[in-house]
């Protein structure tokens, strides 16, 4: 599932419960499960997050939602996370990169 809520102030308050979480909570994982608004920089938060969490690791449940050239592409789990969250299925084989 995309949130593609595309409202100016949807995306700040999204973003300003990422900074209180990472700030006040000093998470060892930055998880998400539904993604976040088309909006909304991801770079600049997996940025901050590893410049305060050096050891800190990514999911890759960020789904996002781009627009260019007047289309609208979604971009899921393809771009940059520490460890896959596989659901409803199992893996048959071992696997080399980490996952929960």
């Amino acid at each position: 599932m995309v949130n593609g809520v595309t409202n100016p102030k949807y995306t700040e308050y999204v973003k300003n419960h990422w900074y209180e979480l990472i700030d006040n909570y000093e998470p060892s994982i930055l998880w998400s499960d539904i993604g976040s608004p088309p909006l909304f920089d991801l770079f600049e938060l997996f940025a901050y997050y590893y410049n305060n969490f050096p050891d800190g690791v990514i999911n890759d449940r960020w789904d996002k939602l781009f627009h260019e050239d007047g289309k609208v592409y979604k971009m899921r789990r393809t771009f940059f996370y520490d460890f896959t969250t596989p659901e409803y299925e199992s893996y048959h084989v071992i696997k080399k990169k980490k996952w929960e």
